[in-house]
């Protein structure tokens, strides 16, 4: 029943991160990027694994600050890995402004040229 739910949130996740409804920000840590809720917050990273590769991880984070559970594309299994791995990708692309800042290289290249 968890694993269920675990699809569901990265489902509206993928979803809402697409349709810029949701905002994602840089987290405390270098590579790790959150969205909040009005009583839980969630993180979205990506975990070293030793055989060189990695696992996408996102933690659910209550108001105290306390992470109260974890889970990774590896418990989703099927095509979560992928799906996991471009959320990250939109998830740091907005936190990070990738989006506005080409934006604006275009818009000077254009001006420019």
């Amino acid at each position: 029943m968890a694993n269920e739910k675990y699809q569901q949130i990265v489902d509206r996740l993928i979803d809402r991160t697409e349709r810029h409804e949701i905002e994602w920000k840089e987290g405390v840590t270098s590579g790790v990027f959150q969205v909040s809720f009005p009583n839980y917050s969630l993180t979205l990273g990506q975990h070293d694994m030793v055989t060189g590769s990695f696992d996408y991880i996102i933690s659910i984070i209550d108001a105290a600050g306390n992470v109260i559970d974890t889970f990774s594309d590896a418990d989703l299994g099927g095509d979560y890995y992928p799906r996991m791995g471009d959320l990250y990708q939109n998830a740091r692309r907005q936190a990070l402004g990738v989006d506005m800042a080409l934006d604006e290289i275009l818009d000077e290249l254009d001006d420019k040229f």
